[in-house]
């Protein structure tokens, strides 16, 4: 029947065929986010619904095929979409939007659990950012992202790149299938040669101010900027060496914030460009 194909593309791609039996703007919406999550194109999926186009008696129905096509696209096109998602507001139980990670933080602060303040942004958007040959993130996705950190700023009376009292942030990627060890993470976001002194002065603990400092720029220079592990690690060894020590631990305040001098110097060289001061950069 007319739109029996929106049930079984619904179960080709994962999503629950009884929440969009039928015709209806919401329910195509399901069915568009659904194709999406699985970076599967709706031609591929109408092939697989119909096994190569619907029959009607003898001959083949292109209506049918382009009816529903036309009613995914426009609909995409149309819908005004949301890309960064609250751990109070995400779906708890939709892992192709928000990942593993993000879907559990989500329940999780749901249910009451004292989860730190975040937010995760869509698998959607990735995707977007994935296919695009320019590597343009959607539309929006900043100011959302800009506008979630003041909701976190307001949550925890800490500034983002702030001098005096910085809010520092974790950033981990995550997918629908549990992958073990293959997610990328940067921790300490929000660490700048301006923000490291208010991380000292809270914590009255330079070494640990610089440590953290070097860890953050050898995570992102790795992860964002294509840097490779082991030009920072042939720096550090050369710290050690010169500190006559073989151990990390044994490294002083001053030999660490030595190291985190000479990897500012690997991603210059590296990249082309002095490391990134601005925290949302």
């Amino acid at each position: 029947a007319g739109f029996d194909a929106c049930a079984c593309i619904s179960r080709l791609a994962g999503t629950q065929a009884a929440e969009i039996r039928g015709v209806g703007p919401e329910r195509l919406n399901a069915v568009t986010r659904a194709c999406k999550a699985w970076r599967l194109r709706t031609e591929f999926l109408l092939l697989k619904v119909f096994g190569h186009k619907p029959r009607i008696g003898n001959t083949y129905s292109t209506d049918r095929c382009d009816k529903v096509r036309f009613n995914l696209e426009m609909d995409a096109e149309t819908t005004v979409k949301k890309h960064v998602f609250g751990f109070a507001e995400g779906n708890g139980k939709d892992k192709k939007l928000l990942g593993g990670k993000g879907a559990n933080l989500c329940e999780m602060t749901q249910i009451g659990l004292n989860v730190p303040p975040g937010f995760v942004i869509s698998t959607a958007a990735c995707l977007t950012y994935l296919d695009s040959p320019s590597r343009d993130l959607p539309d929006g996705v900043m100011d959302e992202v800009r506008s979630h950190m003041r909701t976190i700023e307001a949550q925890t009376g800490k500034g983002f790149g702030d001098s005096e009292n910085p809010l520092l942030v974790s950033v981990r990627s995550g997918s629908a299938m549990s992958m073990p060890g293959m997610m990328d993470t940067i921790l300490n976001l929000g660490l700048n040669a301006t923000t490291l002194q208010g991380v000292i002065a809270h914590t009255g603990d330079p070494r640990f101010g610089y440590d953290a400092f070097r860890r953050f720029i050898q995570l992102f220079g790795k992860v964002a900027l294509g840097v490779s592990d082991e030009l920072f690690d042939k720096q550090f060894q050369e710290v050690k060496k010169a500190a006559g020590v073989t151990a990390d631990l044994a490294l002083s305040a001053d030999d660490l914030q030595d190291a985190g001098q000479r990897f500012l110097k690997v991603v210059e060289e590296a990249t082309g460009r002095p490391f990134p001061e601005d925290p949302f950069q």
